[in-house]
């Protein structure tokens, strides 16, 4: 269950998530060097792991087992993102 003004508290954060995942996004569909999707696919995704453990340990939530989440869904979001931009 959402804590009552959750959405609210953390909009900010949320909207700079997807400005980075937004800027993926023109990456993987523009005409630009491999290098450079390379270098913003993983710098959004690095930005999305520390910000999601950042986020989890700010509301006392942050286990083991969130980070483990958090490292493999990254790892399989930036193999996936490359091979789409590839």
């Amino acid at each position: 269950m959402i804590k009552k003004g959750y959405i609210k508290g953390h909009i900010l954060q949320y909207f700079f998530i997807l400005l980075s995942f937004a800027m993926v996004i023109v990456a993987i569909s523009t005409d630009i060097e491999f290098l450079y999707k390379l270098l913003m696919i993983a710098l959004s995704i690095t930005v999305y792991f520390f910000w999601s453990l950042w986020h989890h340990w700010e509301n006392h939530e942050l286990t083991p087992e969130i980070v483990l989440e958090y490292l493999l869904l990254s790892l399989i979001l930036l193999w996936f993102l490359l091979n789409v931009a590839s």
